[in-house]
This record gives structure tokens, C-alpha cells and sequence, in this order.
């Protein structure tokens, strides 16, 4: 999912992503709509971004130290690809390292498979970035994430549109079928 909001430091584009902890599609999926809409998710240089959600990858940069057993090879590379993207996008991590996201449901351990990112110069705006666990759902093993940042929004001019529930339909089809035997012309 992406929104877009603008506000009182420019547009910001969020963008919530789920991974699969199989593959890397999504993420090679975002690599490709970056690459051909950063014109329109970021039209100025001042624009911002945020990714955010379960990138299900683990790596000694988010997660804590007594998890490397997580950090094999495999996982290390997974998650290369997603650093590559942080690169290259001037993306920084603002939930911290060290903060765990879930709990394993069959080891009851606490890994770091969610995270935050933003624009480089987005992080300024942070208020804060951190866990709420008195927050978590019920049968849910992710805690959420609460990440405030301070931009005000500017409202958007409202589009009139049609409120098709109150439409008088007997009317309606009437004064189509009138109209539409006008525009026919005699037969």
C-alpha cells in the first residue's frame, strides 16, 4: 500500500510492505517502482519517503546481537538487497536497532523481521519511532510500530461527487429514457 500526504515540509510518500521470508519479490518489486515513479514519489529534492512494515529479513544492523544466529549467510544476503535500496534512496533506519518486533510463536524469542525507513532528511521531522506492546492484538505475534513524525498536513479541497444511495432511481430512468429519445431524433 502507498500514500501519499502533503504537508507543511513537502510531499511524503509512504509505503507499507509485507515480504515473504522465501523470496525477495517484493522488495525487487519496490526496486523496479522506485526506479520508474521516484519522479512522481519524490518531484522535489525536499520530498520525503517512508518504508515501513514486515520486510521479514534479519541483519546485525536492526536486529540484536544475541540473534546472529540469524545472520547466516543466506540471511545476509537476502537482506543485501534491501540495503542496496536504502543506499541508493539516501534512506536511513529510524526505529531503532535493538528493538524486537515479534515474538516467535514456537521459541517464544524476539526477532526484528519489521523496521522503518526514511529519507535521510525526513528523520529530522521524528518525534519518535518505537514499539507499543501494551498496543499488540490479540493472537498477534508483531507488535505494532508507532512512528510520529511532526508535519502538519494541508487540508485538500474537497471533490463534490455523486451520492448514488440517494438517487431516486424511478426519476432517474425516466428522465434518461426522455433524453435519450431526444438525442435519437424521429425514427
Amino acid at each position: 500500500m502507498i500514500i501519499q500526504l502533503e504537508t507543511s515540509g513537502g510531499q511524503c510518500t509512504v509505503v507499507n510492505i509485507y515480504n515473504d521470508n522465501t523470496h525477495n519479490e517484493t522488495v525487487d518489486a519496490l526496486e523496479r517502482f522506485l526506479n520508474d515513479n521516484i519522479q512522481e514519489l519524490r518531484p522535489a529534492e525536499g520530498d520525503h519517503m517512508l518504508w515501513l512494515g514486515d520486510f521479514n529479513r534479519h541483519h546485525p544492523l536492526w536486529d540484536e546481537d544475541h540473534n546472529s544466529h540469524l545472520f547466516m549467510a543466506a540471511a545476509l544476503e537476502a537482506s543485501g538487497k534491501l540495503l542496496e535500496l536504502v543506499t541508493d534512496y539516501s534512506m536511513v533506519q529510524i526505529l531503532p536497532k535493538d528493538v524486537p518486533t515479534l515474538q516467535s510463536s514456537s521459541t517464544q524469542s524476539w526477532t526484528r523481521p519489521d523496521n522503518v525507513f526514511c529519507t535521510e532528511h525526513t528523520s529530522g521531522y521524528l518525534v519518535s519511532c518505537n514499539t507499543a506492546p501494551e498496543k499488540q492484538g490479540p493472537k498477534t505475534d508483531h507488535l505494532p510500530i508507532l512512528t510520529i513524525l511532526e508535519m502538519s498536513t494541508t487540508a485538500s479541497d474537497e471533490s463534490p461527487s455523486w451520492n448514488y444511495r440517494s438517487v431516486d432511481w424511478e426519476k432517474f430512468h425516466s428522465s434518461l429514457k426522455d433524453s435519450l429519445t431526444e438525442l435519437a431524433g424521429p425514427p
